[in-house]
């Protein structure tokens, strides 16, 4: 696994294509945190303050918006959309290592879902710094994003498993003209707008914070390892005949 792993890692950093594609997804959950403090400093009233325009929230809502801000980047993955798609004419040396398909999968997994992490990490503490009253709220969404990110991740991987394009010419049209791209970017918006549609119906009920978190980290858990099970059945009959 280790050794799958480096590979991938070296894959993805020595070829810039890759790096710039793939690489800032670490940032990107970080960036919209920034946005949105920007964005509410810039509308604020003078003497009004952050946390007291939060301290009038449920708590649950508060959950809400904080996964909803790191959620709706830490989605799009292209390390795991395009992950077996990159191999390209290496595939048929990726099929020869003495590993299993699942060893080879859980690597590329473990890069693109790390990718994802690090930029919800991140995210999370600059909230929790930021609003130091709240860390448990941005507890409750970072495990909710995490979760999610696993979600979309698995599904994306096992898209491009099933249905590699390995004939590209030159590693943009690899990384950015495979419709496996767009399929990870549709799904993971297609399940942030269902999760939002649930919220809305348990939020506008009066669900407090720990109940409404529970059910959504309850459902998304169900739903991952749901999607793990696939992407592994994935592997072992799909990858070695890409």
């Amino acid at each position: 696994f280790r050794a799958c792993l480096g590979l991938e890692w070296k894959r993805t950093i020595r070829t810039s294509a890759y790096a710039t594609n793939t690489l800032p997804t670490a940032l990107m959950p970080a960036l919209m945190i920034a946005v949105m403090f920007f964005s509410i400093q810039s509308n604020m009233d003078e003497g009004e303050s952050l946390q007291g325009i939060l301290d009038g929230m449920n708590g649950g809502v508060m959950v809400a918006i904080f996964a909803a801000l790191m959620a709706f980047m830490a989605g799009i993955n292209p390390a795991l959309s395009t992950a077996v798609t990159r191999e390209g004419k290496g595939h048929s040396a990726m099929t020869a290592l003495p590993v299993s398909s699942r060893t080879i999968v859980q690597a590329k997994m473990a890069l693109g879902l790390g990718l994802s992490a690090a930029g919800c990490l991140i995210a999370a503490v600059i909230l929790a710094i930021a609003i130091p009253a709240l860390a448990v709220h941005v507890a409750l969404a970072l495990v909710i994003c995490l979760l999610y990110a696993y979600l979309c991740g698995a599904i994306a991987l096992s898209n491009d498993v099933a249905n590699p394009n390995l004939d590209w010419l030159t590693e943009t049209e690899a990384i950015k003209q495979k419709s496996g791209a767009l399929v990870g970017l549709l799904v993971s918006w297609g399940i942030l707008i269902a999760l939002g549609g649930l919220s809305y119906l348990m939020l506008s009920a009066g669900m407090q914070m720990l109940p409404y978190s529970a059910i959504l980290i309850a459902l998304l858990l169900a739903c991952s390892l749901a999607a793990h099970a696939w992407l592994m059945r994935t592997a072992d009959r799909k990858y070695r005949q890409g």
